[in-house]
């Protein structure tokens, strides 16, 4: 029991410590390459940049060591450390020791939805959320099984950080950083050097969804059980106290599909 008490703390330093405040290096210039792509350089790392097309008219956005080549549509513009595309928030990219800081502009009374399985709001807005798979169990918390680094916003737009890297994404919680401004930001930091970010509009949530869904695939249906009510609890003391909920159920006649037995 020692044991597992001392790696839990070790554990949460260390998750301490990913966040922690660092010096974080914006990118000081931006070449274009003959492959249509581009470098951005700083006095710590060298990345590059491409900007494409996907299902539905989304934008793909790869940043790592190496080029991806991609035809860059002409809605979109590319400086060093800055990719604007119309219709979309600007966005600014930084970097810190193998780490990416990426922080998008936000309007005042803008919502943000997503992020995966969480009991503690639909609504995401002003929370700083961590990606990474917890045991959420009586906690009302940001701790998930099911962290999904995607998001819809109000003002028409949806993002997804194609990565299983840890990541932290702050919904616009306090004042926009890396551009200097006072403004409100979602501020996304990755653990890895490198990441895939998909971009798209739409009219509404619907529409939103559906290029999410192509960019993702649509899952197979579950089978006919798993629409049935499922009877859970923390914990049975023997088969006998099983048996007796499952009779139970049959006596009152419930259209109980699955007892799951935890414990």
């Amino acid at each position: 029991m020692r044991r597992h008490h001392i790696a839990l703390v070790a554990l949460l330093c260390s998750a301490a410590a990913v966040w922690g405040e660092g010096a974080w290096s914006d990118w000081s210039a931006c070449d274009r390459t003959a492959g249509g792509t581009w470098v951005w350089s700083c006095d710590r790392a060298k990345t590059h940049v491409s900007v494409g097309r996907g299902p539905r008219g989304c934008f793909t956005i790869t940043l790592g060591p190496s080029a991806v080549e991609l035809d860059t549509p002409h809605a979109a513009r590319v400086q060093a450390g800055r990719i604007c595309i119309e219709g979309l928030p600007q966005m600014t990219l930084q970097f810190q020791e193998g780490k990416l800081r990426c922080e998008l502009t936000a309007q005042e009374g803008e919502r943000f939805f997503g992020l995966g399985e969480k009991f503690n709001s639909v609504d995401q807005t002003g929370k700083a959320v961590n990606m990474w798979v917890d045991d959420g169990y009586r906690s009302l918390s940001d701790r998930t099984y099911l962290p999904v680094p995607m998001y819809l916003s109000s003002r028409g737009y949806g993002l997804y950080m194609d990565s299983s890297a840890a990541s932290r994404f702050d919904m616009a919680s306090g004042p926009s950083g890396a551009s200097g401004g006072a403004g409100r930001a979602v501020v996304i930091e990755l653990q890895a050097p490198e990441v895939v970010l998909h971009l798209w509009r739409g009219d509404d949530y619907p529409d939103l969804m559906q290029t999410y869904c192509a960019l993702t695939g649509l899952p197979e249906a579950p089978p006919q059980w798993a629409f049935g009510l499922l009877l859970s609890r923390s914990a049975y003391s023997s088969q006998k106290q099983v048996l007796g909920v499952a009779r139970r159920w049959r006596a009152l006649e419930l259209p109980g599909s699955v007892l799951n037995i935890e414990g």
